[in-house]
């Protein structure tokens, strides 16, 4: 609710976007809620069969399903899925970031294919498949939106899922 009021404030996404981005949101936060509960990506997974597992989650949702583009066409790349425009940038990382804003580095990529559909609003999900030596994020910490830099000024709404999740009993000496 705090991304929707947000982005509701800040303008930065029509009324007719706002639903979108938050059932995209929605259907994320549920794998992500899933990774963490479940362990769900065991290892380090590659950004393309993340990208497969992601798209069929996605396609399950009733206001998504068909409608979920892959691989559309904007600012002279390929994004990896969109829904009505708004693109949906997927990252795997085997690197450990602790803190949100050191995602900023993806945030431009994801901001191009936003500007290039003529909107002001992106998401960028970020699976951290990095060896883990203490328990994960809590889930709210891992939710962010980051700002492109000027002139854009295009918000990219940012989810963290963690992967490659060691079992807790692993984490005692």
């Amino acid at each position: 609710m705090s991304i929707r009021d947000v982005l509701r404030r800040e303008g930065q996404t029509s009324a007719q976007e706002l639903p979108d981005v938050l059932e995209l949101m929605t259907v994320l936060g549920n794998v992500a809620g899933r990774a963490v509960q479940d362990a769900e990506f065991k290892g380090v997974w590659l950004e393309a069969p993340f990208q497969e597992y992601v798209r069929k989650e996605l396609r399950r949702s009733a206001r998504i399903a068909a409608e979920l583009e892959e691989h559309p066409a904007a600012a002279g790349g390929l994004t990896d899925l969109s829904l009505r425009g708004i693109a949906v940038e997927l990252k795997s990382v085997k690197k450990r970031i602790r803190q949100m804003d050191d995602y900023q580095a993806y945030v431009e990529q994801a901001t191009s294919y936003a500007v290039a559909k003529g909107k002001r609003v992106a998401l960028l999900c970020i699976l951290d498949c990095s060896e883990k030596d203490s328990a994960p994020w809590l889930a709210d910490a891992g939710i962010a939106i980051l700002k492109s830099a000027a002139p854009a000024s295009v918000s990219v709404v940012t989810l963290v899922i963690p992967g490659n999740i060691t079992r807790p009993s692993q984490l005692s000496p």
